[in-house]
């Protein structure tokens, strides 16, 4: 009968293997994850028998690859009855099968289960008593390297985190072997030490200490990798491992200093942090830069943990609420919206936010320029409000009066006052925001520019800067 049968091939020890599984490989048309288990060395024929690894030698995307073997699989699983034998049990920690499930239901094929001991299993009886205690996460071997291979926008892609004990089912091929130790770079210290979990002919285990840097080279036939749970004292390269540092600095024995710290005591520190990324920004900085967005995170961090404090809101509220603002002002990228341009980008912008509004009750025709931040300095505070009244219609002159103003004033026709000073400041940020050029940013960069003539001459001249 046409369809696909997933066959759980155990953690290896081929006596272990069900009489159903038994028929299944002896009977359908078998497809193999992989040629190294024992299982399939003893009961499969794995010469003959096509598998998923004999596909990873290319330099085809991986995610194509997987596309590809599931193709396969299907357009088999329309004609024949086919057996994908997996290792462990199919229905833990296999990103194929995975794909295989979703997949096979759009397409209605039918898919069976022959369910075996899994991985977890194997792993319980190998490892120390403590190990898993804490619980587990099992992911494949193959969802860190799609998460390697997709940088730099694969963030986020491998859902684990180091502070909890974590299973790797499928290790190797060396491909998928190495892009998965560039994922686990990312979240675990040099010094972390691995156990392998390697299974001999016969399926017994035994396990094996490996560095974090040597793993890409592990040889053997692999069954699983444990890591045991880092504390975020020793590599908090996590954002949970950070939430619990910064809790840990404000609980009660916790740091003095950090907490009498207040929304109000930290609003000085946030501001110059602030600039402290900009000025990171203009000298090209890339160390700096990230020291700098570090200290900028702390007072997210900081603001967020006061708040839980006082029963405001939480961490995971901001981020909650900033990730579900984002998909929703990007229904171009999220949805089915389409934008020809940036252009159509922020006027789309507008409009959600509007709408945004209306539905929290505010009334629009009040506040016509939306909420703008009374700290924003005053030259970029102006041509905010310029750009957006312009864009509404709403700007109460003509904006000729202005240049002119500021053509007298230069030229000496009008006195300097706080008034005409204003005015000429004015246009100088209309200009800019007709130009698409950001004022506040243009004269920054000016004024850095001629201290740094000022500082590099003693008699420093219009020349040295022009």
């Amino acid at each position: 009968m046409p369809g696909i049968t997933l066959v759980g091939l155990g953690p290896g020890d081929p006596a272990a293997l069900s009489q159903a599984a038994r028929d299944a490989l002896a009977n359908g048309q078998v497809f193999l994850r992989t040629r190294h288990h024992p299982v399939v060395i003893q009961q499969a024929a794995p010469a003959g028998r096509p598998a998923f690894e004999d596909l990873l030698d290319s330099d085809t995307p991986l995610a194509t690859v997987i596309e590809r073997w599931i193709d396969t699989l299907l357009d088999a699983a329309r004609t024949d009855a086919v057996v994908y034998a997996v290792p462990g049990n199919p229905l833990v920690g296999d990103a194929t099968v995975r794909v295989l499930l979703q997949r096979a239901e759009e397409a209605a094929v039918p898919v069976n289960t022959i369910p075996a001991s899994t991985v977890v299993d194997a792993a319980t009886a190998a490892l120390p008593p403590s190990a898993l205690a804490l619980g587990v996460q099992v992911l494949d071997t193959l969802d860190l390297a799609l998460a390697a291979e997709h940088a730099p926008f694969g963030g986020g892609e491998a859902a684990l985190s180091p502070l909890q004990p974590l299973l790797l089912t499928n290790p190797g091929p060396a491909r998928v072997m190495a892009a998965a130790c560039e994922t686990l770079a990312r979240l675990y210290p040099d010094s972390t030490t691995l156990l392998v979990l390697n299974h001999t002919p016969t399926g017994e285990l035994h396990s094996v200490e490996t560095a974090l840097g040597s793993l890409a080279d592990a040889t053997g036939d692999m069954l699983a990798i444990y890591l045991a749970p880092v504390s975020p004292l020793e590599s908090a390269r996590h954002a949970t491992g950070l939430q619990r540092i910064v809790a840990r600095l404000r609980a009660p024995g916790g740091c003095p200093w950090d907490r009498e710290q207040t929304h109000q005591s930290l609003m000085r520190a946030g501001i110059e942090e602030a600039y402290e990324v900009l000025e990171a920004i203009e000298r090209d900085d890339a160390a700096a830069l990230r020291e700098e967005l570090g200290d900028l995170l702390l007072q997210v961090y900081l603001h967020a943990q006061i708040a839980e404090e006082a029963g405001e809101f939480t961490l995971e509220d901001v981020i909650g609420d900033l990730s579900a603002k984002l998909v929703r002002r990007h229904p171009h990228v999220f949805g089915e919206a389409h934008a020809a341009d940036a252009s159509d980008v922020l006027q789309r912008w507008d409009e959600i936010k509007r709408a945004e509004r209306a539905e929290r009750g505010v009334d629009e025709a009040a506040h016509p320029l939306g909420q703008i931040p009374a700290a924003l300095p005053a030259l970029m505070r102006a041509q905010t409000v310029l750009r957006r009244a312009v864009r509404a219609g709403l700007l109460p002159f003509d904006p000729d009066m202005l240049q002119s103003r500021w053509r007298a004033l230069a030229a000496g026709e009008e006195p300097v006052s706080a008034e005409t000073l204003g005015d000429a400041l004015l246009a100088t940020a209309l200009l800019a925001a007709e130009a698409g050029l950001d004022a506040e940013q243009a004269l920054r960069e000016r004024t850095l520019a001629l201290e740094a003539a000022i500082r590099g001459h003693t008699a420093a001249t219009p020349d040295d800067l022009y």
